[in-house]
C-alpha cells in the first residue's frame, strides 16, 4: 500500500482476504489487484484536486464586469 498505515476498508479487505482458502498464487494475484485498484484511485484523486486547484486559477476573475 502507497500509506504507511493502512485505510480502515483496506485493512478489512485484505485481512478477509488472509482469512479465504485459496491457492497462494491467487491470493497473491487478488493482493497485486487490490494495491493496483488502491493506486489507480490515489492517482485519480490527485489529478482531480490538480484540476481543482488549477480550476481556482483558471476561473478567478481578473476585472470586473
Amino acid at each position: 500500500m502507497s500509506k504507511t498505515s493502512c485505510k480502515e476498508v483496506n485493512c478489512i479487505v485484505f485481512r478477509r482476504l488472509a482469512e479465504i482458502q485459496m491457492s497462494a498464487f491467487d491470493l497473491q494475484g487478488a493482493a497485486h489487484a487490490m494495491r493496483d485498484a488502491e493506486a489507480i484511485a490515489d492517482e485519480m484523486s490527485r489529478a482531480q484536486e490538480r484540476v481543482a486547484s488549477l480550476g481556482a486559477l483558471i476561473l478567478k476573475p481578473g476585472f470586473k464586469h
